[in-house]
């Protein structure tokens, strides 16, 4: 069942006797728009002049009591909607603000773990090229060591090269002194 909608008379009635108590002006209201625009500003300060006005009693003499009755039950309806939509929005309004802080506090710890990442990976790589600079001192020197190595190696070798020869050469020498026979090698 649709509610009841209160004549467009009651309501201008209703901001005129607002405009009377408070001096707020409402303009635009017609059959197709109740209120304007620039009425949303106020509307939470409209809603408790509604409320207020709809909890007193109408008289009993008044000619529009049956109009005041719908007027009042529609506005408390109304009252009661637009009690939820703002407890609503402002549940809402909580959750992101809960949630835009804690993408803030999320974001902030990703940077900052990110930044300790950063100086871990470059004390890192300043270890790493100490350890590069000095292997590759060790390796030179190794190079170094390698190269006095050979150069050792290649006098020993020159060495029993020329021992081996030298034995060789007087082990034919004695092999041609023991085999060598006077009478036979010597002809007359």
């Amino acid at each position: 069942m649709m509610p009841l909608l209160p004549p467009i008379d009651a309501l201008k009635r209703q901001m005129e006797w607002i405009e009377k108590k408070k001096g707020k002006k409402f303009t635009n209201v017609s059959d197709s728009s109740l209120v304007d625009q620039s009425m949303v500003v106020d509307l939470t300060e409209l809603v408790t002049l509604i409320v207020e006005k709809t909890r007193k009693r109408p008289r009993q003499g008044n000619p529009l009591t049956k109009n005041a009755l719908q007027s009042k039950l529609f506005f408390r309806k109304d009252v009661k909607s637009l009690s939820k939509k703002v407890s609503t929005l402002t549940s809402s309004n909580t959750k992101l603000k809960k949630g835009v802080e804690k993408t803030k506090s999320d974001s902030e710890r990703l940077s900052k773990e990110s930044t300790e990442k950063l100086a871990r990976s470059e004390e890192e790589i300043a270890q790493l090229r100490s350890a590069l600079v000095a292997s590759e001192k060790k390796l030179s020197n190794t190079d170094d060591m390698l190269v006095d190595a050979f150069e050792k190696l290649g006098k020993a070798a020159y060495a029993v090269v020329i021992q081996t020869k030298g034995k060789l050469m007087n082990q034919y020498i004695l092999r041609e002194i023991n085999s060598w026979r006077p009478v036979k090698d010597i002809e007359v």
